[in-house]
């Protein structure tokens, strides 16, 4: 009786984990197809031009949510059914998702400098050749938004500024989006000394 009792108990135990495994595979899969379609997140995909790896990233993203999603489903027909071929199928599963991410993990602590790298070199390109021109007058506004939003200034810090486009017209200064308070010609660099307005770095 008792070991009935245990069996059952072990039963939804095992669903309730893998209904919880289900509902993140939603999840996943939701956000992924969100970042697909939203029409902000693309406008900021587009000022790196990068699009090719943003549509890879939710593709990814696509493909493990439906993958979790699968697991979760084989795992919870197989507790309540109680098949073994099912709970089999589910095992099987787990161990190649949890080789996926050690290896997924691995591999970005290996190369986790050329990733850093890559993003530095994005963001510099962005400062340096992209900002305060004609034809990247969205991207001028999107950057100004991501200033303001991360407290950053600059694709590193504030000296790229000085190699930019932008700053061969105006040596020595920064866009106001890199102040701490948002003042117009905040970013100036005589008019920040004087009044001890202090640049994001």
């Amino acid at each position: 009786m008792v070991l009935e009792g245990s069996a059952t108990c072990l039963k939804y135990l095992l669903f309730a984990f893998n209904f919880m495994f289900w509902l993140s595979g939603c999840a996943i899969l939701g956000v992924a197809i969100w970042l697909r379609i939203d029409v902000q997140t693309m406008q900021y995909v587009r000022v790196g031009e990068d699009l090719e790896t943003f549509y890879i990233g939710t593709y990814v993203l696509i493909a493990a949510g439906a993958l979790v999603m699968l697991v979760g489903f084989l795992g919870c027909c197989g507790a309540i059914m109680e098949s073994p071929w099912l709970l089999a199928s589910f095992f099987a599963f787990l161990v190649l998702i949890f080789s996926a991410e050690v290896g997924g993990g691995a591999w970005a602590f290996l190369h986790r400098s050329k990733l850093e790298d890559y993003v530095r070199e994005e963001f510099q390109l962005i400062v340096q050749t992209r900002y305060d021109q004609e034809s990247y007058e969205t991207t001028t506004k999107l950057w100004d938004q991501l200033q303001i939003s991360l407290r950053c200034c600059g694709g590193e810090d504030m000296t790229d500024w000085n190699l930019s486009f932008w700053g061969s017209y105006h040596p020595r200064d920064v866009p106001d989006s890199c102040c701490v308070r948002q003042e117009r010609r905040c970013g100036r660099w005589g008019l920040t000394k004087k009044i001890g307005m202090f640049r994001q770095v």
